[in-house]
């Protein structure tokens, strides 16, 4: 590309990468006004490269801004995912946000705690259908369409018969 030197974007990315796991859109905006460059020009020209050049597909684009989430917060937010990865998220954001509270944090905002995990069950499970987190969790592999299809009314049976068990409950 004419006027971006190649070399330079990536030693910025790559050190982008190994400081924080990846690159954000933050982090091209100030890039692009280091080089002089229009930011979508950038960002166009990093879209081509990764396409072809294997060194820019490793790097990770991780979003808009980089997620002010600390260690222990991802740790426990992917231990409650991978014990219940049908639970509703909001429960763990509100006790996330407790906690942040708690120790003079400022609160996640909703967008950013969903859009955390919704990277994280695209990136680490590599789930392309949300119904069948839960089964790859477990460990069940989906083989066939038969398989799948069987898997699926279990699941329904299942969860049916502890929604009504629970109802029974509270009666």
């Amino acid at each position: 590309m004419k006027g971006i030197k190649k070399s330079v974007v990536y030693r910025h990315l790559k050190k982008c990468h190994d400081d924080i796991g990846g690159y954000t859109g933050t982090d091209i905006v100030k890039l692009a006004q280091q080089l002089n460059v229009d930011r979508t020009t950038l960002s166009r020209s990093i879209e081509k490269w990764s396409e072809k050049d294997i060194r820019f597909s490793d790097i990770k684009y991780l979003g808009k801004r980089y997620i002010q989430i600390t260690l222990d917060e991802i740790l426990k937010i992917e231990h409650s995912l991978e014990d219940n990865p049908m639970m509703v998220k909001k429960y763990l954001l509100e006790s996330t946000n407790a906690n942040r509270i708690h120790n003079d944090m400022l609160p996640l905002l909703k967008t950013t705690f969903y859009e955390f995990v919704d990277k994280y069950f695209n990136s680490i499970l590599n789930v392309d259908n949300i119904q069948y987190i839960w089964l790859k969790i477990k460990g069940v592999t989906l083989g066939c369409s038969i398989c799948t299809k069987i898997y699926k009314k279990v699941l329904v049976h299942f969860f049916l018969t502890v929604v009504i068990y629970l109802l029974n409950e509270e009666t």
